[in-house]
């Protein structure tokens, strides 16, 4: 079962308010890494880049945004949606179906898989695209931040 923030509703006499939505924390067991975390990006000719990944975590689902800080990336684009989960003691983080306007609306799928090593991710990367160009190469990023 999911545990539960909060979810409030805070109204004062002046006409001001919030709204705090509700959201499930990782279950005590599973892998925790909401967060900010840059680094690298290497694979082949296409990336060679330092990025930073804000991740949001709800039990086992991922999602936040990847943003090119510097370097080569295949696209114009520089910041990306990203979703992925959670499996056991490893993670995929992907960004895909994203139309790039550099390359008459390509799209392109970027994933990251890896391991939870103290306060690094660190594994391999797989990039693809409708133009036929690919990469295989790693990421090593270290938490520079908490989101929560």
């Amino acid at each position: 079962t999911p545990r539960l923030v909060a979810n409030s509703f805070i109204r004062s006499t002046n006409a001001t308010s919030g709204f705090f939505p509700a959201f499930a924390l990782p279950q005590a067991n599973t892998l925790s890494i909401a967060g900010r975390w840059e680094g690298t990006l290497s694979g082949g000719s296409l990336i060679n880049a330092q990025a930073r990944i804000d991740l949001f975590q709800e039990r086992d689902m991922l999602y936040g945004r990847l943003e090119i800080l510097s370097g080569t990336f295949p696209t114009t684009s520089r910041n990306f949606l990203v979703v992925g989960d959670v499996v056991d003691n490893s993670y995929v983080i992907q960004i895909q179906n994203i139309f790039d306007g550099d390359t008459n609306r390509s799209l392109l799928s970027y994933r990251l898989f890896g391991l939870l090593s103290g306060g690094r991710m660190q594994g391999d990367a797989i990039y693809f695209d409708e133009l036929n160009r690919s990469s295989v190469g790693t990421f090593n990023l270290g938490r520079t931040g908490d989101i929560y």
